[in-house]
Parts: C-alpha cells; sequence; structure tokens
C-alpha cells in the first residue's frame, strides 16, 4: 500500500470506530434503561418510581404557586421570597416587629444602661439596675 492508500485506509477505520463507538453507547443506553426496568419490577419498585415522579411534579407545582404569592421553601421552612414585593416584605416585617416590641425595648434599656455605666457609684444600685433586666 502507497502513503496515500494508507492513509485513506486509516482514515476510514476510524470512520468506522466513531459508528461503531455511537452504536455501542446507543445499545449500552438501552441496555441500562431495561436492566433498570426489569429490576424495579423484580424489587417490586415500579409503582414506587411513578409516585415518586407523580409527587414530585406535585411538589413542583407547589412551589411554583407558592412563588407567585411572595413565598419560598427552604427545606421544611418557609419564608418570605428574596424576590417577593414590597408590600408583603414590609407587611411581614411590621408583623415581626409587633410581636418583639417588650424584648426589642429591653434591649435598648440594656443598651442605655451600658452607656450610663459610670453614673452607677454603688453595689446596691448595680445590683438594682441588673434586677430590673433580669425579669
Amino acid at each position: 500500500m502507497t502513503v496515500k492508500q494508507r492513509e485513506g485506509f486509516e482514515q476510514r477505520l476510524r470512520e468506522v470506530l466513531q459508528e461503531a463507538k455511537r452504536a455501542l453507547s446507543d445499545k449500552t443506553d438501552g441496555a441500562r434503561e431495561a436492566a433498570l426496568q426489569t429490576i424495579l419490577e423484580k424489587r417490586g419498585a415500579t409503582q414506587l418510581v411513578a409516585d415518586i415522579r407523580r409527587l414530585n411534579h406535585e411538589l413542583e407545582e407547589a412551589n411554583d404557586a407558592l412563588k407567585l404569592l411572595g413565598f419560598e421553601m427552604d427545606g421544611d421552612d418557609c419564608q418570605v421570597a428574596y424576590r417577593a414585593g414590597d408590600e408583603l416584605k414590609k407587611s411581614y416585617e411590621e408583623a415581626v416587629t409587633q410581636q418583639i416590641i417588650p424584648e426589642t425595648e429591653k434591649v435598648n434599656a440594656i443598651y442605655k444602661a451600658l452607656g450610663n455605666l459610670w453614673t452607677v457609684t454603688t453595689i446596691p444600685e448595680a445590683k438594682q439596675t441588673i434586677e430590673a433586666f433580669a425579669n
């Protein structure tokens, strides 16, 4: 064979190799799917797979509906979505603020007491200040 013929032969062999590799890949994919289906059936898992696919679809639809309302799930926790409208975010923050007013006031009062730390001159006065915040 001449060099030119040998190059042509090599090129044709490489083309045949690519075709064979494609056929092997296709056959492997089909064999994997068939083997999986057979094993799923033998183990009684076919209905479970169908249920999970259905539930995943329902979950995706529910998450989409929740997002339209301005909320999102993070694991098992529901929260106001980052991209929620300003009105929803404001309403949420106002509701939280209303529930923590006493605790917020106490923290602010303690900060004020810390700022006035040097005005307390006696141990009984210091104890009285601490006791006032301990409740």
